[in-house]
């Protein structure tokens, strides 16, 4: 698909724009969904549902691991938990619907709370490098679609997020 007029290049642009102000100081990859955000949560698309976000951690090797592939093992796993952890803080910032960010839906919603934690943890390593004796670096991307195909998955969509039940006025007594 080719840009050719410039209406469709200003909107993504709009949509690079935005996303990348949400995002704070995570890189990030790939492309918007071809327009703002209002369009398209008219779509039914999340704003960033087309882009990856990438986030660099830092490791360092504990004294007591004295063996070079214990080493390099335990620096870059505690790096790739670094990167992970930076990527969350990330994430939790997406709107996922005008007036809720992921963080917020996850402090309310278990299954939410879940899903993204182990969508982070399958997080693609793209780089890990040691960068000083003891000093690891690695470097995670992730696709933002399996979250928001997640999302959907639970009933909450950019239009908002599924009605929640009416508590009962007369709950059974409950026996043990």
């Amino acid at each position: 698909m080719g840009i050719k007029t410039p209406a469709i290049c200003t909107a993504l642009l709009l949509s690079a724009f935005s996303a990348l102000m949400l995002s704070g100081c995570a890189s990030m990859s790939g492309s918007g969904s071809g327009s703002n955000g209002a369009g398209a949560a008219k779509s039914g698309l999340f704003a960033w549902e087309n882009m990856s976000y990438e986030a660099v951690g830092t490791g360092t090797v504990p004294a007591n691991a004295s063996l070079e592939p214990q080493r390099s093992i335990v620096g870059t796993q505690a790096a790739k938990t670094s990167a992970i952890s930076s990527l969350k803080q990330e994430v939790t910032k997406l709107n996922v619907t005008p007036t809720m960010s992921l963080g917020e839906l996850m402090r309310e919603n278990l299954a939410v709370k879940r899903g993204t934690e182990k969508f982070l943890q399958g997080a693609q390593v793209v780089e890990e490098k040691e960068v000083k004796p003891g000093t690891f670096e690695v470097r995670v991307r992730a696709s933002m679609v399996p979250l928001a195909n997640m999302l959907r998955q639970n009933n909450i969509t950019p239009n908002g997020l599924p009605p929640s039940l009416p508590a009962d006025e007369n709950p059974a007594p409950r026996t043990l």
